[in-house]
């Protein structure tokens, strides 16, 4: 007996990582386009520090020449002109800085959204538990007449995810009987 319940456990723990697995390739895509997107990111991230260095690098010089500016005793509209155009390159570094940090928290976002997406074990079993139990409620409101108008379509749509609800949802039973013998025991 112990040894027949044991190989319909193995049949259908088999069948569970199967679905577990098919499961996971559907999400793989999409997680791959994510990380990709997430990579775009941080190269245009990276990018915009290197302009914002370069125009750093280029308001240096410009004050440097302010101070040769003086050095020299230029004309006051010379110096007037190397001022506006300091103070608009410090302007433009300002809008470059605003735009670095809103791209550093969208990447913070995705690379957290990316994490939530990505299921793990135990909930990928839920996941496949939950399909199965639908694919077998809509099926028994099929076969008695229960809202017979969507009970045919989703009873197809959700057995399409669960190919085998009924042996599933019996595992899961079968499971949980175990495991509340188990702390019996323990508990005694």
């Amino acid at each position: 007996m112990n040894l027949i319940c044991y190989k319909k456990r193995m049949e259908t723990s088999s069948r569970s990582s199967g679905l577990r697995k098919r499961d996971a390739r559907k999400r793989m895509p999409e997680s791959r386009n994510l990380r990709n997107r997430l990579l775009l990111l941080e190269k245009g991230v990276s990018l915009e520090a290197k302009l914002l260095s370069r125009k750093e690098a280029a308001l240096r010089q410009r004050e440097a020449a302010l101070k040769d500016a003086k050095q020299n005793i230029m004309a006051g509209k010379e110096i007037a002109d190397i001022r506006s155009k300091i103070e608009n390159a410090k302007d433009e570094a300002a809008v470059v800085v605003r735009q670095l940090q809103g791209a550093e928290s969208e990447v913070k976002a995705l690379r957290s959204m990316t994490q939530r997406m990505i299921l793990t074990q135990k909930e990928m079993e839920e996941v496949v538990l939950k399909r199965c139990w639908l694919a077998r409620y809509w099926g028994l409101a099929a076969k008695y007449g229960i809202c017979a108008d969507v009970a045919v379509s989703k009873h197809e749509y959700w057995s399409s995810l669960a190919p085998l609800p009924f042996e599933v949802v019996v595992s899961a039973g079968q499971k949980a009987k175990e495991g509340c013998w188990e702390k019996r025991q323990r508990g005694q």
